[in-house]
């Protein structure tokens, strides 16, 4: 359960980034998802890994990584390209330990 309440919250940042999510919404979720775990703690030297691991993600096409992102809490936009750059700035924004 961590790892997708790690997922929930970076996506919840990068939806308020490329979807323009408003940041009460982008709080709220967050707040939600904080209020039933703990936060994982993600030594730096781990986000190697986690970059490496997206390539292998099921939604991804031609190399191209592809999100699942919310425009509103309850609305979400399919196959949104992110980049590497946004899921490191994402995962500083969850924060590491």
């Amino acid at each position: 359960g961590e790892a997708v309440a790690l997922g929930i919250i970076t996506e919840a940042y990068l939806s308020s980034k490329h979807l323009n999510m408003e940041s009460y919404e982008q709080k709220k979720v967050i707040e939600v998802i904080d209020s039933f775990f703990d936060r994982v703690k993600i030594p730096k030297n781990g986000v190697n890994e986690i970059l490496k691991n997206l390539d292998q993600d099921k939604k991804n096409t031609n190399s191209v990584i592809q999100s699942v992102l919310l425009t509103k809490i309850g609305q979400a936009k399919h196959s949104i390209e992110i980049s590497k750059e946004d899921v490191l700035e994402a995962l500083n924004f969850y924060g590491f330990k």
